[in-house]
């Protein structure tokens, strides 16, 4: 346990209606200062579990070639999906959520995937809590995909939260 610091006011003044410093000496609390070794041990705990959860686009790829049972979930908006989209994904929508719950596999491959690769990592932790036993996010998202699997597939930035633009383009 690190040394204990005592958080220490600035001159109060005494008769000021709000702040009155015998009221308020002993809501002062003991404050512990962090313990780097802690600190580091959880970031590095962290990105261990963050790396557990995704899988390289050549990986899913490769599975998908050998004719692995592997369901494609994006999670990006439709315009998105409508642009540009991995051959045999899903959009995620309600109707399709309620599916996923009452029908998919539970065992089989679930790939989530998103643009960049970071808002699938929040719907692969909800499935992992909803005893989805094999999922995963796409690292990368579909741009690694474009870039590592099919280069054929269009690239793309967001120019705004809707308009979308090759950027081969640029």
């Amino acid at each position: 346990v690190g040394p204990e610091v005592r958080i220490a006011f600035c001159e109060v003044e005494e008769n000021h209606p709000f702040v009155q410093a015998e009221l308020l000496m002993p809501l002062i609390p003991l404050v512990r200062v962090p313990n780097v070794d802690e600190a580091i041990e959880h970031i590095v705990a962290s990105e261990e579990a963050e790396r557990a959860m995704q899988i390289e686009p050549r990986e899913v790829a490769e599975r998908i070639a050998r004719g692995e049972k592997v369901y494609l979930l994006d999670v990006r908006t439709r315009e998105e999906y409508d642009a540009v989209k991995i051959d045999k994904s899903h959009l995620f929508t309600q109707e399709l959520m309620q599916e996923i719950q009452s029908s998919w596999s539970r065992e089989n491959l679930l790939v989530i995937y998103d643009h960049q690769g970071t808002r699938s990592m929040d719907a692969a932790a909800y499935f992992q809590g909803h005893a989805f036993d094999n999922v995963k996010s796409l690292r990368g998202g579909i741009e690694a995909w474009s870039i590592d699997v099919d280069p054929k597939l269009p690239r793309y930035h967001l120019e705004n939260s809707y308009a979308i633009r090759d950027s081969r383009l640029t």
